[in-house]
């Protein structure tokens, strides 16, 4: 087996281009699967692990937040930070009308008034308000009707309040928003709901109630509608917050989650007050008059009127940490200590992201730290690992890459310190090269969570990043030899086979930085089917950091004729060496005793009857849902090489939310190789009506056949449909913009002087466009950025900030100043400079950006002796170019174009042929591919005699920079950067 190793590569989408070849027949490439673990974006505090630390470890609130966090301490609001005040919280954006209704929660319930300019009605106890924007045209700012019970007012500014005792211990009043419509091209949609798990007959989704602190209309900036914005105590605040199963506070008198439920509690407020001091005044903040947001841009906040099993021990939790934040002394702002920004998600793959790999930027507090707890399966967590299939085709369009596009090749360049994967490359086989971070992939292709831990078509061999191994070395493979030669007696066939005797060579991979020398193993094992021989202890040859070595002598392995057909042999090593260990690893020997394979059964979609008919009760809709009885046909397919008859199978149920009633077996009809068949009799399941939101129930149908030795187990998993109010959350990001790629100009034009190859080389200036994207799909306008570097090696010269256009919900856009930056001759051939980008936008910042530069190049030289002088669209409407003839290259085009070409090669070129190529996904090159040049004295400059003919494709990207190769007689070749106007 040949040694992997891992290349670190740039965030940056980078493009390796080949010469164009004639087009072939396409064969589809094979599907892409990717492996990995938990929910959320895998920053700070794990949800399910807090739980397992509450549940199994009896840990406190405090033992918990301190893990998750580290070096933080507890602190108390109005002791230890200054009493934040209210805080304001959005619950509906760019409202053009809304309808409230008050209810009474008792009786004499206190008084309750609209107020609006000067006049200040009292409502009655079950009056229904309405406020709508009307003359949107009249006004700068919109003009609002307030409706209180049929009577309307006079149109005047959205600027109203609605007062009652809200911010009293035990409000009388609540309100419900029944009817919301909000402005075209807002981003909110419905307004909040919450499920009502004890509803009867099944769980059916209220409107959120609103009962502390008060409510109030402000006016929007730039639309004609307006804000509902909550303004309310910071602990009533958290009383309505919903981001974890209430239930996991249950039993009261047993090991549960009440400490998660604490942390819990205490994350949210100290997030929340983080927030609302870094936003400021929401007057400051005009799109949406607020510090906070209801939905999960920040924390999911339903109000007052939890239902639901459990739903008093959160409030309990509440009232138990009242007041209490997280500290740390990097959590600043302007000066002043400030509550610790307490991200949290609902899982990991079994150990937690460090804020750099997670987000962008290193926070000392928010660094990678294990999570084991989280994966147990005491705590139930269905997202401790998973497994999603794409095809090449649908993985290239999530990729955003041109229509017929198809990745071809993928794998793992840099990795986490979690142990989970921080990059990957896909490549599409014909130049194209596109590198992701995996913090962008969650979004782009839809995972569950950024923390990647193996990935191909097929996954071949161990996790490339060592997964959540704590040893210096992990097994990375073994190599079974059988045959005739040596000590091995067998087959030849390369399985360990019952009887054989197997020369076993075990590879390790070296999971440090550094080299491990003096490299010795020892291998046993006290599996009763196997018996080591001789060549118990080995040494292995030097494994430098990243790499792969085996035993220098060979295992010999006995396998016992009494091994049972699909026994897996277990040996143990202890890998030593001069720089640390004995490490302990296991090494895993399948065994086959059967002269053919045995068949293999693999479950296709399941069927589920929820209607009124049979045994079933249910809505009807196809879905398994809380609280029905339901009905479930699971269909398997023999992918074995044998016939199964007589075919009986037996399901069990791994899940406490689930019963089987009766039906517990099920024959099949006969199942020929590759054929499917679905059980014959039906199985009956009851679902608990307290399952939890999003819970995906694991189940075995357990296989037997006459022709099977023993039954074949095929595990299943059914995904239970039961609302989403207590489904674990994660919160977003920490900052809402990223870096989505760059390009080098080093040529001759402008302030850059440089070969004009579009990388960064010793000695040069070059000018830099940095693009940006939205990490959170909202807009951000205004956006100005600007750029340092503590390099010694860098130098920028000027344009040290650029304005941008503002950065779209999806795509990029790049800076409208180039940033000028001069390379100092000495800098190291392979150096990567570093740069830190300073965002601010009218949406907030200031947000830092780290960011290096691809690996410079100094193996200098080398110049190129045919240079790029300048080029010429033609664009207009003659020849073959279909344009608006303004010269520049743009979307849907067909051009004309004519390249300027400097000899500098010392000598006079008599009869140049230039030969133009390119891979770009977006360009077609119709014909001229071959165009001869006038007479090139040295150090003259001259156009191509015949123009290259380019077609530009309609879905070009915008600010899309394609990249054009040039062959001159065979000998000399230059780039040519041609940038794509598509605004």
């Amino acid at each position: 087996m040949t040694a992997r190793a891992i290349a670190f590569s740039l965030i940056a989408t980078m493009l390796t281009l080949v010469a164009s070849q004639p087009a072939a027949a396409q064969v589809s490439n094979p599907d892409i699967t990717i492996q990995g673990g938990g929910w959320g974006h895998g920053v700070g505090m794990s949800q399910y692990g807090a739980y397992g630390q509450s549940l199994l470890d009896d840990a406190t609130a405090d033992d918990i937040l301190g893990h998750y966090f580290q070096d933080t301490t507890s602190g108390t609001l109005g002791v230890d930070f200054p009493d934040p005040g209210t805080i304001w919280v959005n619950l509906e954006r760019e409202v053009s009308s809304i309808d409230l209704a008050l209810e009474p929660l008792g009786p004499d319930a206190a008084p309750v008034t609209v107020s609006f300019g000067d006049t200040v009605v009292a409502l009655t106890e079950t009056s229904i308000v309405e406020f709508a924007v009307t003359d949107a045209e009249a006004d700068p700012d919109p003009l609002c009707v307030t409706t209180i019970d049929g009577v309307a007012s006079e149109p005047g500014p959205c600027d109203i309040d609605i007062d009652w005792d809200g911010f009293s211990p035990s409000p009388t009043s609540a309100f419900t928003i029944t009817n919301v419509a909000h402005h075209e091209g807002s981003p909110d949609g419905a307004a909040c709901t919450l499920a009502d798990w004890n509803a009867i007959p099944s769980t059916i989704q209220r409107p959120c109630k609103y009962s502390y602190g008060s409510l109030h209309i402000r006016p929007d900036d730039d639309t004609a509608s307006f804000h509902l914005v909550l303004e309310i105590d910071v602990d009533d605040y958290v009383r309505g917050i919903s981001e974890m199963p209430y239930y996991w506070g249950l039993p009261t008198d047993g090991p549960n989650g009440q400490a998660a439920l604490e942390a819990q509690a205490i994350a949210a407020r100290s997030y929340a007050v983080h927030r609302s001091i870094v936003r400021g005044d929401p007057e400051d903040r005009p799109w949406c008059h607020c510090q906070i947001y209801d939905t999960t841009v920040d924390q999911r906040y339903v109000g007052y009127g939890h239902v639901g099993l459990g739903h008093e021990r959160w409030e309990e939790a509440v009232v138990a940490t009242s007041g209490v934040v997280r500290a740390h002394p990097a959590a600043t702002f302007e000066g002043q200590a400030v509550p610790v920004q307490t991200f949290y998600g609902s899982s990991t793959f079994g150990r937690t992201e460090p804020s750099e790999v997670g987000f962008t930027s290193a926070v000392p507090y928010l660094i990678s730290v294990d999570d084991h707890w989280g994966i147990d399966p005491a705590v139930g967590n269905p997202r401790a690992t998973w497994t999603v299939v794409f095809t090449a085709s649908e993985l290239a369009q999530s990729l955003g890459w041109p229509d017929g596009s198809e990745v071809a090749g993928v794998d793992i360049v840099s990795c986490s310190p979690s142990g989970a994967a921080a990059e990957v490359r896909f490549t599409d086989g014909d130049g194209l090269v596109d590198t992701r971070p995996t913090r962008n992939l969650r979004t782009a292709l839809g995972l569950r969570s950024p923390q990647i831990t193996n990935i191909g078509n097929p996954v071949t061999g161990p996790p490339p990043c060592g997964g959540l191994g704590d040893n210096g070395v992990e097994l990375y493979g073994i190599t079974i030899d059988d045959g005739p030669t040596g000590d091995s007696v067998g087959n030849d066939d390369g399985i360990a086979q019952c009887g054989e005797t197997v020369e076993l060579r075990t590879t390790v991979r070296n999971l440090l930085a550094g080299t491990l020398t003096g490299v010795s193993m020892i291998a046993s094992s006290a599996d009763p089917h196997l018996a080591v021989l001789h060549n118990t202890s080995s040494a292995a040859d030097d494994i430098p950091g990243g790499g792969t070595g085996e035993n220098l002598n060979d295992w010999d392995i006995a396998v016992l004729p009494s091994a049972p057909d699909g026994h897996v042999g277990r040996i143990e090593l202890e890998v030593a060496a001069a720089e640390g260990g004995p490490w302990e690893i296991e090494a895993l020997l399948p065994i086959s005793c059967l002269e053919d394979n045995a068949p293999t059964l693999v479950a296709g979609p399941l069927t589920v009857d929820d209607g009124p008919t049979g045994d079933s009760d249910g809505n009807n809709d196809g879905i398994a849902a809380c609280g029905e009885t339901v009905e479930i046909y699971i269909p398997l397919t023999n992918d074995g090489d044998s016939d199964l008859t007589a075919v009986i199978a037996a399901l069990e149920i791994h899940d406490p939310a689930a019963t089987v009633l009766h039906n517990t077996t099920s024959t099949y009809p006969s199942l020929p190789s590759g054929a499917t068949g679905v059980n014959l009799n039906d199985w009956d399941v009851v679902l608990s009506p307290n399952t939890p939101a999003g819970h995906v129930m694991s189940a075995t149908v357990t296989v037997d056949a006459a022709e099977l030795s023993e039954p074949v187990a095929v595990p299943i998993v059914i995904d239970i449909d039961c609302g989403t109010d207590t489904l674990p959350v994660d919160p977003p990001p920490t900052i809402p913009v990223t870096i989505a790629g760059h390009v080098i100009d080093d040529g001759v034009r402008g302030d850059s002087v440089g070969n004009n190859d579009g990388l960064a080389n010793c000695g040069e200036t070059i000018e830099l466009y940095i693009d940006l994207s939205s990490t959170t799909g909202a807009s951000l306008a205004a956006t100005s950025v600007t750029i340092a570097t503590d390099d010694p090696l860098l130098t920028i010269l000027y344009n040290t900030s650029s304005p941008y256009p503002t950065v779209p919900e999806t795509g990029s856009v790049r800076n409208s100043n180039d940033f000028d930056i001069a390379i100092s001759p000495a800098a190291p051939h392979g150096h990567e400079p570093g740069i830190r980008l300073t965002v601010e936008s009218s949406e907030g910042g200031p947000w830092t950006l780290d960011y290096r530069l691809p690996p410079i190049g100094c193996d200098n030289g080398v110049v190129e002796a045919i240079t790029f002088a300048g080029l010429v669209v033609d664009d207009g409407v003659r020849g073959d170019s279909i344009g608006d003839n303004d010269k520049r290259a743009e979307c849907g085009e067909t051009i004309e174009l004519y390249v300027a070409l400097t000899n500098q090669t010392g000598q006079d070129l008599t009869s140049p042929i230039a030969t133009l190529s390119t891979s770009d996904p977006y360009l077609t090159l119709l014909y001229n591919s071959d165009s001869p040049y006038p007479v090139l004295p040295d150090g003259a400059t001259a156009e191509n005699t015949n123009d290259w003919d380019f077609r530009i494709s309609a879905s070009t990207p915008p600010g899309h920079v394609a990249v054009l190769d040039i062959q001159t007689s065979g000998v000399w070749s230059t780039t040519v950067s041609l940038p794509i106007d598509c605004g």
